[in-house]
């Protein structure tokens, strides 16, 4: 028999041996005796419990959670697992959230910045037709708007051209400005800004067209030019003779009523238009040398009056800001007669034009009673 044999059979005995001892002490206890049998049904009850409670305690594992170690590690186990899942839930109705706010209010956080980025870019590329509609809308603004400030500024450099020629040509009023007849007188007035010196005064006389330098006569701020008698006419044909005899008469217009001289003889056509040129010449020089306010010359009725000109009608427009000031200012006391006279002239021009309308009814007032 080997060693192993051995240990065997002596386990076997003290197990045989311990329950031979249990049943004979629980036998001593009750009084009766208890077979080997009724051990072994009191074991196989006893593991029969022992399943029940197992088996009770697994379905109250079941019910309320496990019991002892291994229970407790198996219930840690499963609590880290529901954290997790309630992590994972909480983490998914938070997404859920976060999407909503997002679509309500806008994106949160760098990626949602990138989000809205992209966004950004495929809605500028999904409308090409509005930005490029844009830009021709802002090219076609500008582009309108450069034309009319174009046209606007021609405009202005026409009219501005238009009123540098303008005042070449008429740098000042001249009422009475014109193609002029004369019969018996002829004369003018010029209205200066600032007299002029005393000591010019000879000088500018002797510059005056031959037939109104014999009466010039100053007085305060006025120039008076004209023939002193009743023979302009005639200076006239004498100063300009190279130009060709006077003017023929008709003999059915003349009655012989008329002595030499009064009216008589008529200077020719070429006469009166180089008169007329160097007049104008002398007045613009002498605009130049002392500012001229105005220059007023009476129409003569008897010799058909003035063929007035775009100068004189240009004067009108002038005539409330240069004349009627003037009037206002002097003809309660005028400084000197050639200033009422001059004044007088400006005003009866006026009172036969269009402008008739400007001439307050005091000035005209003032003209009848001189009349």
């Amino acid at each position: 028999m080997t060693e192993a044999t051995r240990a065997a059979k002596s386990r076997r005995g003290e197990a045989t041996g311990r329950t031979r001892g249990v049943t004979g002490a629980a036998a001593k206890r009750g009084g009766e005796g208890v077979t080997a049998s009724e051990a072994k049904r009191t074991a196989k009850a006893k593991r029969g419990e022992a399943g029940a409670a197992t088996r009770v305690t697994g379905a109250a594992a079941k019910r309320g959670g496990e019991v002892g170690p291994a229970s407790e590690a198996k219930r840690t186990a499963k609590a880290k697992r529901g954290e997790s899942g309630a992590a994972t839930r909480g983490g998914k109705a938070a997404s859920k959230v976060t999407g909503a706010a997002a679509k309500r209010g806008g994106e949160v956080g760098p990626a949602s910045k990138a989000k809205r980025d992209g966004e950004a870019k495929r809605t500028a590329k999904a409308k090409p037709g509005e930005s490029v509609a844009a830009k021709r809308g802002g090219k076609a603004t500008r582009a309108a708007s450069g034309r009319v400030e174009s046209v606007a500024g021609k405009r202005r450099d026409k009219a501005a051209s238009e009123a540098t020629r303008v005042a070449a040509k008429h740098p000042f009023p001249f009422f009475g400005a014109g193609l002029a007849s004369y019969f018996e007188w002829g004369s003018l007035y010029v209205w200066f800004e600032e007299p002029p010196p005393r000591a010019a005064r000879a000088g500018l006389v002797r510059a005056i067209p031959e037939p109104f330098r014999r009466a010039a006569e100053w007085g305060s701020s006025v120039l008076y030019a004209g023939s002193g008698d009743q023979f302009i006419n005639l200076h006239i044909c004498m100063a300009y003779a190279a130009l060709g005899d006077p003017r023929s008469i008709d003999p059915d217009d003349d009655d012989g009523s008329f002595g030499f001289g009064v009216g008589r003889p008529f200077p020719n056509l070429r006469q009166s238009r180089a008169f007329e040129a160097d007049l104008r010449a002398w007045l613009l020089d002498l605009h130049r040398r002392h500012p001229i306010a105005f220059v007023a010359r009476r129409e003569d009725g008897e010799a058909g009056g003035t063929q007035l000109d775009a100068w004189h009608r240009w004067s009108l427009g002038r005539f409330a800001d240069v004349v009627l000031p003037r009037w206002q200012a002097h003809h309660r006391k005028p400084p000197h007669r050639l200033a009422d006279w001059a004044l007088r002239v400006a005003l009866d021009l006026a009172l036969d034009s269009p402008i008739a309308d400007q001439v307050p009814a005091a000035a005209k007032a003032w003209c009848d009673r001189a009349g």
